[in-house]
């Protein structure tokens, strides 16, 4: 089994700070963008372009990158 590795908790921090738009695929081929306003070991609470705040657990996460 391959593992993905997903930013670190650095990284994560920096997308917050900066304020980076994040692209999350979900493993039922949805897709969110969003702004992580936090995070913690199981999740992250993003808000989304419509402005509605979430919080996406991380197991139904599949990959996130910042959004170019």
């Amino acid at each position: 089994m391959i593992e993905l590795k997903g930013p670190t908790a650095a990284e994560i921090k920096k997308f917050i700070k900066e304020k980076n738009l994040i692209e999350f695929c979900l493993i039922n081929d949805k897709k969110l963008c969003g702004y992580i306003l936090w995070h913690d070991e199981s999740s992250f609470h993003i808000k989304t372009e419509g402005h509605e705040e979430l919080t996406v657990i991380k197991t139904s996460v599949m990959y996130y990158s910042r959004r170019r």
